[in-house]
């Protein structure tokens, strides 16, 4: 009799997750090619403008992100966030910066986003620019509050030996 309640509560574990599955959203940045170039509908916006795709089943709510990066005029990391609000599943969306990049090389950061179950989640990146190439990196996918052990911003590399940014 045991053996058979724990087969139906494990049933019933199951499909719960498989229900959860089909409602979580997973929105990370993307380097199309038009924005890599700064050209047709990014030409003279790439410096504003965050191209966002939803890949999951689920709609993502209260889109936004936050980026950090490196500036040579400044000794200190710059920030900049964005709040889009809501992207459909297999959507995109152009997010507006509130601070605009000149040079995408080592810009880092998450995008965070909820799920209609109201889960968090954030997407982890770092953006790479080599020879006019631009490239983004998709790191950890976390949800839930904020943990520990996730990527700090600005990241620890930034700081030299006293804690304090590096000019």
């Amino acid at each position: 009799m045991r053996e058979d309640a724990a087969a139906v509560a494990d049933s019933v574990k199951l499909q719960q997750q498989q229900i959860e599955a089909g409602y979580r959203p997973n929105v990370f940045p993307i380097t199309p090619w038009e924005w890599t170039q700064n050209a047709g509908r990014y030409g003279g916006a790439r410096n504003v403008l965050l191209p966002l795709k939803n890949s999951g089943p689920g709609v993502a709510l209260n889109v936004n992100a936050e980026l950090y990066w490196r500036s040579p005029d400044s000794p200190q990391s710059i920030q900049t966030e964005i709040a889009t609000g809501t992207i459909a599943p297999a959507d995109e969306s152009d997010a507006r910066l509130t601070r605009g990049i000149s040079n995408w090389e080592d810009v880092r950061g998450f995008v965070s986003y909820r799920d209609l179950m109201g889960q968090e989640w954030r997407t982890h990146f770092v953006f790479r620019q080599m020879e006019g190439q631009i490239s983004v990196e998709i790191g950890a996918i976390v949800a839930g509050a904020r943990k520990f052990d996730e990527p700090a911003y600005p990241p620890p590399e930034w700081n030299g030996p006293s804690g304090e940014p590096n000019a």
